[in-house]
């Protein structure tokens, strides 16, 4: 019986996604599986009644498994599976994109992960690609002018900005030759995309909030979180006031005052980095950091020449880390260096050192590579449902660790550091009080505006489009964050004999799965339960889907 059932679990996985790659090219893409780049986003009507049937049965499949049949790594990806199914088929159902969100029809993002990718025939898959636009956004406008009043304005300035960001990338690739045969009927298409966003759309009057009930569902199908907003709000208010309180004892040490805000204006002011030096200050950052770790033994720390450094000087703002393709023997990962260019034209190297640690030896590349080497890890039903619980809040917990035990940057580092951190639970606040309470976006500006330090308009308007988009996602990472740590306070305390290097390998080996999911896995239902109580967070029974 038991072979029956995992053999059915396995025939089911290889049926599901060949067809769901169909409408999620660059799904497909970003996970190594070829065949499917140059394809536009789905939008037809019977494409995505398609779609939505087709989710439907894989959820009846699941359903009729026998669950406890199956050893315990393959329910866990069964719980995956049927959560991410589940959270698609409401999405279709309830949350129709094509008449309120014209930034999804754009194609840069895809044409970015296309001349990055290395294994892909970049020039067949990007002329595809722009073969098809003019026709694609043409559809996209009658779709959007049947009710324009539901666009919110911080998506559609959004899209024009990426249509005319979209326009100056085509131009570059049609310098190099790619695609030239259809790159002045996709930039026409383009431009007449963004006239039509001025003409038609204005004054773009609709709302961003999903409200409380997709907000827990979500929370829940993406992440393994259960609680009730005023739970959630009270554990990230705990955070915010201790890192506030954090920040101030660090001011007082540094300047003698409380108020951060001083501190900041003693620091010399980082002139910046012109971009022939980016790379080879990135890379001994790089270097210095691995050291380190190598020393402290905490980590299972591949080899240095594992991760490559990129300059990115198109403007493309793609990824900014290309993990090791399908077919690398190495597991070697790509740091893609974009997102650090000021508004003075220079590069800023608090940000770049942040992409450092983020996309790096603490973050995506630690857990790329660990993934690579775990059979469990690497599966597609774990690679395609990542949660920001791990993937971001692994990397809170092992920046705040690295600096724990003596990790020394200079102190405008240290502050800038402890101001983003500050930053991020802000906006897990906001996150609830947005798209649970309503608060509007204006006051959410105003209050990002407000916390101290330096933050350009083109980041302040980042960290908002986000918020808008992507409901539960700065919460979560807070949460992810705290549950790690939480757990490790446990571990550590529970009179066995551990060894941090094992805890933090027994993590990553699973993949970038839900913390709470990850917790019942790794040390059972009983440490999960005790993790969450702890926060003060309730906790769903435990292996239901």
């Amino acid at each position: 019986m038991k072979d029956t059932e995992v053999g059915a679990f396995d025939a089911l996985v290889g049926e599901f996604y060949p067809v769901w790659f169909r409408y999620h090219s660059l799904e497909a893409v970003a996970s190594g599986v070829a065949g499917y780049d140059g394809d536009l986003p789905t939008a037809e009507d019977h494409a995505l009644g398609a779609l939505a049937a087709w989710l439907e049965a894989t959820i009846v499949g699941l359903e009729e498994l026998d669950y406890y049949a199956l050893d315990e790594d393959r329910r866990l990806d069964v719980e995956i599976l049927f959560c991410a199914c589940r959270h698609e088929h409401q999405a279709l159902l309830e949350m129709d994109w094509r008449h309120r969100d014209p930034l999804r029809y754009l194609p840069f993002r895809a044409l970015c992960r296309l001349t990055a990718t290395p294994w892909i025939a970049a020039d067949k898959s990007v002329d595809r690609c722009l073969r098809e636009l003019p026709s694609y956004l043409q559809q996209a406008q009658e779709r959007l002018s049947a009710v324009p009043q539901l666009v919110p304005q911080v998506w559609l300035q959004a899209a024009r900005a990426e249509a005319t960001t979209g326009t100056r990338f085509i131009q570059n690739l049609a310098r190099s030759a790619v695609s030239e045969p259809h790159h002045k009927s996709a930039m026409d298409s383009l431009q007449a995309f963004d006239r039509f966003l001025q003409q038609a759309i204005p004054p773009a009057t609709g709302g961003v909030a999903c409200g409380e009930v997709w907000f827990l569902q979500r929370l829940y199908f993406q992440h393994g979180l259960s609680g009730n907003p005023d739970a959630l709000h009270q554990l990230i208010t705990r955070v915010y006031d201790t890192t506030l309180g954090e920040l101030s004892q660090r001011s007082v040490v540094a300047c003698g005052c409380p108020d951060p805000t001083q501190w900041l204006e003693q620091v010399e002011h980082d002139r910046g980095l012109e971009a022939d030096a980016v790379a080879e200050f990135a890379a001994h950052e790089n270097r210095r950091l691995h050291s380190f770790l190598n020393e402290l033994g905490v980590f299972d720390l591949p080899s240095a020449s594992t991760l490559d450094v990129r300059v990115d000087l198109t403007g493309c703002h793609r990824s900014c880390y290309l993990p090791p393709g399908p077919a690398d023997s190495a597991p070697l990962g790509t740091l893609c260096l974009s997102s650090g260019i000021g508004e003075n034209g220079t590069w800023d190297r608090e940000q770049l050192l942040d992409d450092c640690f983020v996309h790096g030896w603490l973050g995506t590349h630690l857990q790329a590579v660990a993934g690579q080497k775990s059979t469990v890890a690497s599966s597609l039903v774990r690679r395609l449902n990542p949660s920001v619980t791990m993937t971001q809040g692994w990397q809170m917990y092992a920046e705040q660790l690295v600096g724990e035990r003596g990790y020394q940057s200079p102190p405008q580092q240290s502050l800038q550091r402890l101001l983003r951190r500050l930053r991020r639970i802000a906006l897990a606040l906001l996150d609830l009080e947005v798209h649970v309470n309503g608060l509007d976006l204006e006051s959410a500006r105003s209050r990002l505006a407000s916390l101290p330090g330096r933050v350009s308009s083109c980041q302040l308007e980042s960290d908002l489009l986000r918020l808008s988009r992507d409901p539960t996602a700065h919460l979560a990472a807070i949460v992810g964050w705290q549950l790690i740590t939480e757990l490790g306070q446990i571990v550590a305390s529970s009179g066995r004999k551990t060894d941090e290097r094992l805890f933090h390998h027994s993590l990553l080996a699973q993949g970038a799965v839900a913390v709470p999911r990850l917790i019942r896995r790794v040390y059972g239902n009983d440490v999960r339960q005790r993790v969450m109580a702890s926060l003060g967070l309730a906790d769903r029974a435990s292996g239901n889907r």
